[in-house]
């Protein structure tokens, strides 16, 4: 009998996503694979293959474990709740959220660090992305911006899945009580509560700032960890490679860059400009009130941050 996923941890991106993947691999009860599991995202869907594929990715699952992938772009992309609908009705999904300015800075600086994006200072590049002028060349570009909407993508989900099925946390209470939301979430499983796991105090990465490292893991990104090739709409997809001496090499330059740039370079994080920072929180404006509104929580400081 092929092993399926029965919860999912679908976003959003660069939301607390990692942590609670690595935390949640800890309980004995629960089985994640190590990586994300792209699955259901174009070019990577077929759905003749999806069973096959789950079932191979989960099969070191116990039996008297629960399986789940996890994929925090599942949550921004359009074509993913239908699909996850139609393999998987009965998923648990959980979501986190951050607040989307904070995630929309942190992803732009994750897209220049694997080439998606030129390697250019915040206010220029945030403020090309506002006018659309990046996403002319790559349209994944509007994903920085676009994936921080989670009401229009919520609601999206809650076309084909109940919201009973739905655990959402915002990674500001992530962050204030820890052992509240893993205990709020092994509830929502419905797996031991009581569990504590061993490593609660890893911190979390650091975005990359200084302009001279991200060009420098941007480039081994292109060369030595991804595989990268435009899809029928022109979006840039990104695979890793499956070389072990293209490994090699890409480890040995994060070495580089950790035991000699990050020497070398500040890694101050910039500020964007009033002007630009109250154009991307009216950008957001709209869907935050119907964010609040849905969720019948108080996001105040999303709306004045």
């Amino acid at each position: 009998m092929t092993t399926l996923p029965r919860f999912l941890i679908i976003g959003a991106q660069k939301a607390g996503s990692t942590f609670l993947h690595e935390t949640l691999r800890q309980h004995p009860s629960l089985f994640l694979p190590r990586y994300e599991t792209p699955i259901f995202e174009d070019p990577f869907y077929q759905a003749g293959a999806v069973q096959s594929e789950l079932g191979r990715i989960l099969a070191p699952a116990r039996p008297d474990q629960k399986p789940g992938i996890k994929r925090p772009d599942y949550l921004g992309r359009p074509e993913c709740p239908a699909r996850l609908a139609r393999h998987l009705p009965d998923a648990q999904l959980v979501v986190t959220l951050r607040h989307p300015l904070a995630r929309a800075i942190s992803a732009y600086y994750w897209y220049m660090q694997v080439g998606i994006l030129p390697v250019r200072p915040l206010n220029e590049g945030m403020a090309d992305l506002l006018k659309g002028n990046l996403t002319r060349r790559n349209p994944k570009a509007q994903e920085v911006l676009s994936y921080g909407l989670y009401h229009e993508h919520l609601q999206r989900y809650l076309r084909y899945f109940n919201a009973k099925q739905m655990l959402i946390i915002l990674d500001t209470e992530l962050r204030a009580d820890v052992t509240g939301v893993l205990k709020r979430v092994f509830t929502f499983l419905g797996v031991d509560v009581d569990f504590t796991p061993p490593d609660l105090k890893r911190k979390p990465k650091q975005s990359v700032y200084a302009q001279a490292r991200l060009r420098w893991l941007a480039w081994a990104n292109q060369h030595f960890f991804y595989d990268s090739w435009q899809d029928a709409d022109q979006m840039l997809v990104l695979a890793p490679k499956k070389s072990n001496i293209a490994q090699l090499a890409y480890y040995a330059c994060l070495s580089v860059d950790r035991v000699v740039l990050q020497r070398l370079y500040a890694n101050e994080a910039p500020i964007l400009e009033p002007t630009l920072a109250q154009a991307l929180r009216n950008f957001y404006y709209e869907d935050i009130l119907a964010l609040q509104a849905l969720l019948c929580t108080d996001l105040d400081t999303w709306l004045s941050m």
